[in-house]
This record gives structure tokens, sequence and C-alpha cells, in this order.
């Protein structure tokens, strides 16, 4: 599950804190924190240890689950104060462990949310906020302006590191050689149904050893990425001349043909929304 997640949801409330990882088609739940939270007594430091204990637990159990390289967004979501002042905690913590990549995923990818309980039904509650989906839609259209500047790096650095196109990057995937794949969501609907499957069976295969980055058109970061026809990749290790042997066109370099379907079929239409759905 780890390994295609691209969202972590902790859900959070005093004392009791749910993590889980989704994927586009399933929640799995990671880990459970219960740490029992004494009254606030005045002159009392029970209740500041039990918090920092609980808080410590939650940090050590994103640490062990949350692969930051893949994970995009972190929502952390509860009813009253104890979210915020996890974020807080987490933050403080990273700073005074010198946890450079907890400390960045606090600043840069942590969401703070509203949500009535801690408990699985929570994850429903924040799904069908509109408001929590234009947060996570934000922070990953960060992480691909983030990985967009790396390419755009490493083509000026490194460029046998680095391809674009569809020729190229196929190929590269077949090499096993992609360490960043970025494509857009536009090549999902291309006019054949094959050509569609294909990339979405590119896109699967990457995702199991590679980050992939799933750019949204209608975003300024994927109209630049249009430009390179909509998919680039940066590599593991150097590939010289994919671009001038590999520089194909989409039909030539996915196998389509016009046989295997075109738009208005109720099958392309499915695959479209049940693939895009986890962007």
């Amino acid at each position: 599950v780890s390994a295609n997640s691209e969202l972590a949801v902790v859900l959070i409330d005093t004392g009791l804190a749910n993590l889980y990882l989704l994927t586009r088609v399933l929640a799995k739940e990671m880990a459970k924190v219960s740490v029992n939270i004494p009254k606030k007594r005045s002159g009392s430091s029970g209740y500041d240890k039990a918090l920092n204990k609980f808080y410590d637990q939650v940090y050590v159990a994103i640490k062990q689950h949350v692969d930051f390289d893949k994970v995009k967004c972190i929502v952390i979501a509860g009813p009253g104060f104890v979210r915020d002042d996890f974020i807080k905690y987490a933050r403080e913590e990273a700073t005074k462990k010198a946890d450079s990549q907890m400390l960045n995923a606090t600043k840069n990818k942590f969401v703070s949310c509203h949500c009535s309980t801690a408990y699985k039904q929570g994850l429903n509650e924040l799904m069908q906020d509109e408001t929590v989906k234009s947060q996570v839609a934000d922070t990953k259209a960060m992480s691909n302006v983030a990985a967009l500047d790396r390419f755009y790096t490493m083509l000026k650095n490194d460029p046998e590191r680095s391809v674009y196109g569809p020729g190229p990057v196929t190929k590269a995937a077949e090499m096993g050689a992609i360490d960043e794949l970025l494509i857009t969501d536009g090549l999902f609907r291309s006019s054949s149904v094959g050509v569609r499957k294909r990339y979405v069976a590119l896109v699967e295969e990457v995702q199991a050893t590679s980050n992939v980055f799933i750019f949204r058109t209608q975003h300024v970061s994927g109209e630049q990425l249009q430009n390179l026809a909509g998919i680039a990749a940066t590599l593991k290790f150097p590939c010289p001349d994919l671009d001038d042997e590999y520089a194909l066109t989409e039909q030539e370099a996915l196998g389509s043909s016009d046989d295997e379907g075109r738009d208005g079929t109720a099958e392309s239409s499915e695959l479209d929304d049940n693939f895009l759905a986890g962007i």
C-alpha cells in the first residue's frame, strides 16, 4: 500500500490517533496510538507528560509508516485544538532532532483540517469536504512544481539522465531507468482507449519502484509539461541517445491502433474516472 500512496491521514483527538494511507482504491489503517491522558489539574505535570508521550508516539508512527518521498500530502485532522498542537510539537521536535525530513513535511506537506472524530468514519467526512479537497490538491500541486524543477535542472546539468516524449520515456521504463515520472492527466484522455490503457499500465509499472507525479493540464505546471509532449522523466542512470533513437509518436510508442476503441464507449469513460479519481 505504502508504495502507491500519495495521501496520508492522521485522525487525532486527545489520547487517540489513527494513521491511514490512502490509494485511489482503498484506505489502509497503518497504526493506532492510544494513550491515557489524565485530566489537567493545576500544579500537576501528569497531563503534560502524558500528552507529550502521546504526541511522540504519533510522531514515531508517521516516521515508521509514511514514505515522505512518495506521499505528497499528510492530513492532520480532528476536533478541537489537538491537531494544531501536534503539528507544532512535530515541528519543534524535528527542529530539536535535526530531522530534516519531518521538518520539511511539517512545513510543506502537513494540512490541518477539522474533523468531528478520530475514528475511521472521519475519513468519509474529510473526503466529502470541498475545503479539504482543495487543500490536498494545492499541496500535491506544490510537489509537482518541485518535481518539474528537478527535471529541468537535470535536463540542464545532466541531459543523459533526463528524457521526454512518449517514445524515450516508454523505452526508459522498459530499461528500469526511471527515477521520477512526470505525466499530464490529459494523456489518459487520448482518443484511443488502447493508448489510455497503456499509459495507465506505464504509470502502474513505474509506480512500483519509482516516484510518479500526475499533473493537471489546467495547472500552470501541467501546461509547462504539456510543452514536453505531456510526459517526461528523470533517470536513475545515464541513457544517452534515447531522445534520438526513440523519438516516436504517441501511437508508435504505445502500440495503439485505431481499432482499439475511441471515445464514447462505457469502457473508456470508466477507465478515465477510476484512474484519475486518485489524482
